[in-house]
Order: C-alpha cells, then sequence, then structure tokens
C-alpha cells in the first residue's frame, strides 16, 4: 500500500500510460510534440457538461501528457516546476469527478463506470453518500465485503477532502493517531491513505512536507508501532530528498537565544546532529568523534571567510522516528562528544521542545534519524547541497573556495602542537599531511614551490612521529 503520492513526471507518466492502455477510451497514436509545447487549456475543467465532454477531455488529458512525458525522457527539457505533471493529476481527478454528476451519466453501465462513480464521490467529500454504500455493500444477503473494503479507502480520500476544505486537516491527522490501535493499523492506515490521495487529487503538494510532519509528529505520541515504522518512512524520504531545497531547521540554541536562518544567509553551513549521550552504537559514536575532529580543524581555519556550523544536540533516541534496522545494537559508549565541549553554536532540541508559546518544527522528527554522524551541507542561499559529508572532500571544498583559510589550514597542520594523544599524531600522519599536499595543489605551485613544501611535510611528519613513540615510550 502505497501512502505517499508521486508528483514526480516519470512515475505518473507511466501511472497515466498504464491507465491510459487499460481504459475505455481509444488509444490512436498521434504525432509526437515537444515538452513545452503543452496545451493548459486542458486543465481547465468545467463543471456541468455531458459525459460525451468528459471522456473527450480525458482522451485529451491522456494523449497530450504521454506526448510530454515521452518528450522529457528523450530530451530533459521538463519545464522549470514540473508544473505539467503537478497540474496532469488533479485534472484527470475533476474530469472524472464532473463526469460522474453529469446528467446523462449511467453508474450501472460498466465496472469502470461504477468506479469513476465513487472516485467522484470521493473527490466531491461525499462523506455521507459513500456511508450508504458501504451498507449496502455489506448487509446484503451475502456481504460484499471486497465492495466495502474499496468504498472504505474512497471514504478515508473523502473525509480528507472535507477536512481540507474546512481547512481541519491536522485534527484529522491527530485523530487518526488518536483512535488507533494495534488491532485497527490496517483502517488506520486506510485513514492516512486517503489524506494522501486527497492532496495529490486536489492539487494541494504544497501542503505534503507539512501533512508528512504533522502525522510524524503525531506518531511520536501513538504506542502502534506499525504506524509508526510506516509513518518513518516520510521523515526518511525528506532528508533523502532534501537536496536542492531551503533546510528546515529551527529552535532555541542551548544559550537561549533562537536560531534564524538570517544569521547564517551568505555562509557555507554544515549542520550535524549530536547523538544523545546515551546513544548506544559505538561505531556511529566513533564515527561522529572523528567527524567532529575534521570540523574542528575546518571551523578554525575557514570561519571568519564564511563557513560556519550548526549542531544539533538530540536530547534522547526514545520517541524518535528512526527506521526499524537502525535501532541501536552495541554497548552504549560514555566518551562522546558533548555540546559544551564544541565552539560553534548549537540548537537543543530538549530546549526547543520546552519552549513557551512556540511550536518549532522538531529536526529529527522532520528528517528522521537515518544513522550518525547526520549532516547537511548548506550553501550561501540555504539549501542543501548535500547531505552525506566527506570530511576530507569538505576540507578540500572549502579551500578552493576560501584561499585565504586554506592557508591557515595548511600552517594549523604543519605546525606539530605538542600533548595530544596517540590517536591525534597517527591521524596527523596518515591522513592530515596528505590533505594538506592536496590543498597546497589548490594554489598551482611552482616545481620550485612544491619541492620546499614537500620538505616542510616530511619535517611535520618526523616531528609527528617524534612525539608519538615518546608516547609509547612513556
Amino acid at each position: 500500500m502505497k501512502l505517499k503520492p508521486q508528483f514526480c513526471a516519470l512515475a505518473l507518466c507511466f501511472c497515466v500510460l498504464s491507465a491510459f492502455a487499460c481504459s475505455v477510451f481509444s488509444d490512436e497514436r498521434r504525432e509526437e510534440t515537444s515538452a513545452n509545447s503543452f496545451d493548459d487549456s486542458l486543465f481547465d475543467v468545467p463543471e456541468g457538461k455531458n459525459v460525451a465532454f468528459y471522456r473527450q477531455r480525458l482522451r485529451d488529458l491522456n494523449d497530450a501528457f504521454s506526448k510530454y512525458c515521452m518528450a522529457v525522457m528523450k530530451s530533459g527539457a521538463l519545464d522549470k516546476d514540473d508544473s505539467v505533471a503537478k497540474q496532469t493529476r488533479p485534472a484527470q481527478a475533476r474530469c472524472r469527478a464532473y463526469m460522474s454528476q453529469a446528467p446523462d451519466f449511467n453508474r450501472y453501465e460498466s465496472e469502470e463506470t461504477e468506479r469513476i462513480y465513487y472516485d467522484g464521490l470521493a473527490y466531491l467529500g461525499k462523506v455521507d453518500e459513500l456511508n450508504e454504500e458501504i451498507n449496502a455493500a455489506l448487509n446484503q444477503k451475502t456481504p460484499d465485503r471486497e465492495k466495502a473494503f474499496n468504498l472504505q479507502r474512497r471514504l478515508s480520500t473523502a473525509r480528507a477532502v472535507e477536512a481540507l476544505k474546512e481547512d481541519n486537516l491536522e485534527s484529522l491527522i491527530d485523530s487518526i493517531f488518536e483512535n488507533s490501535t494495534q488491532d485497527n493499523s490496517a483502517e488506520a492506515l486506510i485513514q492516512l491513505e486517503g489524506v494522501f490521495q486527497a492532496l495529490g487529487d486536489l492539487g494541494r503538494g504544497d501542503l505534503l512536507d507539512s501533512v508528512e510532519y504533522r502525522a510524524s509528529k503525531a506518531a511520536l505520541q501513538s504506542n502502534n508501532q506499525i504506524l509508526r515504522q510506516r509513518v518513518g518512512g516520510y521523515a526518511l524520504s525528506h532528508a533523502s530528498q532534501s537536496v536542492g531545497k531551503a533546510l528546515k531547521l529551527e529552535g532555541v540554541f542551548t544559550d537561549g537565544t533562537e536560531f534564524s536562518q538570517d544569521d547564517y544567509r551568505g555562509k557555507t553551513v554544515l549542520v550535524c546532529v549530536i547523538p544523545p549521550a546515551d546513544y548506544a552504537d559505538a561505531d556511529q559514536w566513533n564515527s561522529f568523534n572523528r567527524l567532529t575532529d575534521d570540523l574542528l580543524s575546518a571551523y578554525r581555519a575557514y570561519r571568519e571567510y564564511g563557513f560556519d556550523v550548526v549542531g544539533y544536540a538530540v536530547d534522547t533516541i526514545e520517541g524518535m522516528v528512526v527506521r526499524p534496522d537502525a535501532s541501536p545494537t552495541k554497548k552504549a559508549k560514555s566518551t562522546g562528544v558533548e555540546p559544551k565541549d564544541l565552539p560553534w553554536k548549537i540548537v537543543s532540541q530538549k530546549a526547543s521542545r520546552e519552549a513557551k508559546d512556540k511550536d518549532y518544527l522538531d529536526f529529527t522528527t522532520f528528517y528522521g534519524s537515518r544513522f550518525f554522524p547526520m549532516t547537511f551541507l548548506v550553501d550561501e542561499d540555504g539549501k542543501v547541497v548535500s547531505t552525506e559529508t566527506n570530511a576530507r572532500e569538505l576540507r578540500l571544498s572549502l579551500a578552493r573556495r576560501y584561499p585565504e583559510g586554506a592557508r591557515t589550514e595548511i600552517e594549523n597542520i604543519l605546525n606539530v602542537p605538542d600533548g595530544r594523544d596517540r590517536e591525534f599524531y597517527d591521524k596527523l600522519i596518515i591522513n592530515d599531511l596528505s590533505l594538506a599536499t592536496e590543498i597546497f595543489k589548490t594554489f598551482n605551485p611552482t616545481a620550485e614551490e612544491s619541492a620546499e613544501f614537500g620538505k616542510r611535510v616530511e619535517k611535520a611528519r618526523a616531528e609527528a612521529s617524534r612525539r608519538r613513540d615518546l608516547l609509547q615510550q612513556n
């Protein structure tokens, strides 16, 4: 059962083509057109016409959209905001709904016309009529449970349509979770599916993120594990599909001030989620600590030139929407980095949740908990560039962007400090000195400059080795 409506052009294309092939409408081939020549007037579907009008409009919509999809697949010439794909499904739904209300429409003509009739009731929010149809199916001498089940799905859509009209969708979502139990999970899932069906049919894709967030938030208060796992998929999709979109981060810093996107506008920012102190996966703690070491180096070198880091401190793993295979299994690690030890500002999940008269979007509820370290690299306009941070690549990228900061980073690496542990010197010898060499190459040095720099690297390597060996002796 698929809950989330698809607004992607190719996915919708396949749905349309399949429906078109199986429909009562003709499949005559027409000449191919470009992706930019779609007739927008087809989206204008008036009420009060006869069946023939709506059949023809559906035929024209299906044909035009299939040609549009073929053109997109061949040329990639998708319109800027993919408006054709976003408007086609609602126009098709309007056609079917208005056809079902046409004076010359006969719902009993075929199975197809009966489906159109029920789809129309759902689209128009006819809750009472659908309830009557369900009762009629169940009260037959031999109850038609399959028909009742299919009508129940349409009833869920009709209720969502009603809620949308009354601006009461959030209350409907909350009630789905409040009334759900382990025994009625299937019914609750159908009701949730109806919400997304209504969003797709009515062309309200703009509400998709907020609805999914509301569902994720409601899931935190529910004991229904089936619903919690299903809703967890929304958060995972938000994270995986966030590249190119504005990052949704809100809340209160650990110092009590409020986070503002405007304070970071014009900067390259890495948002890093900090695991709770009791998080039990030692491997992920180690990965997080290694990343933190690299971020500290990058932060010191590039902060004054336009790079910044924002932490998001997770209060507890309990209550977070996580995927089933992300549950920690290893012994807890107690040596994780504490927020107070980090130089950058950190949004506190606990303080944000407890803030009076505020309803901040909860970051890990919206984006989920895939694993730690969980990061989002954000550009100067506040849009996500990457969700997979390779520390070495990040530092090289910053070096190319901020040459003066790159010189600072090189000097920080080559000036081997005293009093560090063996792990620090091993990392310096194995990773950081080679990184310094790669950064230096971004300056396009002469052969003489490269040779001189090579001598400095070897000198630093020898000093790091000496300090590491002294630790072994002691």
